[in-house]
């Protein structure tokens, strides 16, 4: 398999899967992706911390621990994780007794990446477990910088206004800063 993999896939058959990353080499992973053209997904957080010498530096970590995304088809994904980066790993669930491979919906993942990934310090990550999308609207934000991103309109725990959460199941779960009802529609 040559570098240029991104030339290989068509578009038809791109899916967002969910990888599992060991031994927290999320970030090493992610700049091989990168280097490989292939497209993937990891929010980062920038932290001041010391380095090996005592002195403050700034580095970059992880905001969903030992997990990726990444937008390919499966054929050129198994080549990869089998001879270029062995630590990669299908997530999984289990549906009806049966193992079956986490795959993130195009629309609802371009949602969490418009809110990890834009920088923001004020989106809020939450644990997936805890966030009961039961209780809240499907919505569409309509204004804004968050324009186009679906989620669910709700109050989190100890907040004031709503907020629009996009959740992968069993992975994370984000939330928006507070945003105002009129600039949320509907969606069915």
């Amino acid at each position: 398999m040559d570098d240029s993999i991104s030339q290989i896939q068509s578009v038809d058959n791109l899916q967002w899967y969910v990888m599992r990353v060991t031994y927290q080499r999320e970030i090493a992973a992610k700049q091989y992706l990168d280097n490989l053209g292939v497209e993937n997904f990891l929010p980062v957080q920038s932290v001041r911390r010391r380095n090996a010498n005592g002195r403050f530096c700034r580095v970059q970590i992880p905001l969903v621990h030992n997990f990726l995304f990444v937008h390919s088809e499966r054929p050129v994904l198994d080549e990869i994780k089998t001879y270029k980066l062995p630590y990669l790993r299908y997530a999984t669930y289990v549906r009806e007794g049966r193992h079956e491979i986490m795959i993130v919906p195009d629309r609802q993942m371009r949602s969490f990446m418009a809110i990890a990934g834009n920088g923001d310090k004020k989106a809020v990550y939450l644990d997936p477990s805890s966030v009961n999308l039961a209780l809240g609207d499907r919505v569409r934000i309509i204004d804004g910088p968050f324009a186009g991103v679906e989620g669910t309109f709700m109050r989190l725990n100890g907040g004031r206004g709503k907020r629009v959460v996009v959740k992968i199941d069993m992975v994370a779960a984000v939330a928006t800063t507070e945003i105002p009802p009129q600039a949320v529609e509907k969606i069915d």
